[in-house]
């Protein structure tokens, strides 16, 4: 089935939206309706376009599990990502941060009404302790070394952990596709080095699993990243840059080995990266519009991987 899937993801490639494509949907001269989703950025709201765009994309991935569901494990752990945006979104309104309670609609280690049920953010944590996100050890071990968890540090715990399990549903079966997932591990460790430090990243990435530091290191090797440079950008503040430099380096890697593995499982993984993508952008659109921002504005803020 291996086989059949990749042949399947080829077809499947041909039906992404273009840059063309995004760009009539950022001057109105098409919307969403015209391209097989249920809503239109100018009918409806926020939420109803984010769950629908996002219902049609784990629609789309859930149908590749049902073609060879020996990769079951790997396709759930990318969707996984949804969740961990859930359960990032419920423990900011545990934290008290004014915003409405909104979860992508994926449920899969915490059924949905027991997600909204909750109240208390040590039920939760005790909650999660019983998926393969637990942070609770770990969210401990920060409060026993500085004496308070800042939500930036929660949200960090959760990054790391879903990497973690990412990269273990696929560790025995694609060594290409978990050296991919260490690559989006360096887009999160560059991040989180911009909002919290280095060294607090360094710490819970290393404290979270010790290999870290070796794949970390030879993740930077695979990007041709070298260190100094990283970090000479955090001295001089230049956070712009630094993340500017680090997706431009792991979007070329990326679709160079589309190219020299297109026959490979990692193009299945690569097109899931593109859905998750094409989604991400649809948003930041119908967001762009919403709050009524200039052509250019939106444009700027679109990803393209292809």
């Amino acid at each position: 089935m291996k086989t059949y899937l990749i042949v399947r993801v080829h077809g499947l490639k041909q039906h992404l939206l273009k840059r063309e494509d995004y760009l009539k949907l950022v001057r109105g001269d098409m919307d969403l309706d015209d391209i097989g989703y249920d809503v239109s950025i100018k009918e409806n709201s926020i939420q109803e376009i984010v769950n629908d765009v996002s219902n049609k994309i784990i629609e789309k991935i859930l149908f590749l599990e049902e073609i060879a569901q020996e990769y079951s494990n790997f396709f759930r752990a990318f969707l996984e990502r949804f969740e961990v945006e859930n359960i990032k979104a419920k423990l900011r309104y545990l934290k008290g941060i004014g915003r409405p309670e909104y979860y992508y609609p994926y449920h899969y280690f915490i059924d949905k009404e027991k997600l909204y049920s909750i109240k208390d953010r040590e039920e939760f944590l005790k909650i999660l302790s019983m998926t393969p996100l637990s942070i609770k050890e770990y969210i401990e071990y920060i409060e026993r070394k500085r004496g308070r968890v800042l939500l930036t540090e929660e949200e960090l715990c959760l990054d790391i952990k879903y990497y973690e399990y990412f990269a273990e549903s696929v560790k025995k079966r694609d060594k290409i596709v978990f050296w991919a997932i260490q690559l989006e591990k360096i887009l999160a460790y560059t991040y989180w080095s911009v909002i919290l430090g280095k060294e607090k990243t360094e710490d819970i990435f290393f404290i979270i699993n010790p290999d870290n530091y070796v794949l970390i290191e030879r993740g930077f090797f695979i990007l041709e990243l070298k260190m100094d440079e990283f970090n000479k950008y955090l001295e001089n503040k230049d956070f712009s840059g630094l993340m500017n430099l680090v997706q431009t380096l792991y979007y070329r890697k990326i679709k160079r080995w589309s190219f020299e593995y297109r026959n490979n499982f990692y193009i299945v993984y690569y097109y899931l990266l593109l859905l998750y993508h094409e989604m991400k952008n649809l948003e930041r659109i119908a967001l762009g519009r919403k709050m009524g921002l200039r052509d250019e504005v939106i444009e700027g803020t679109l990803k393209y991987l292809f």
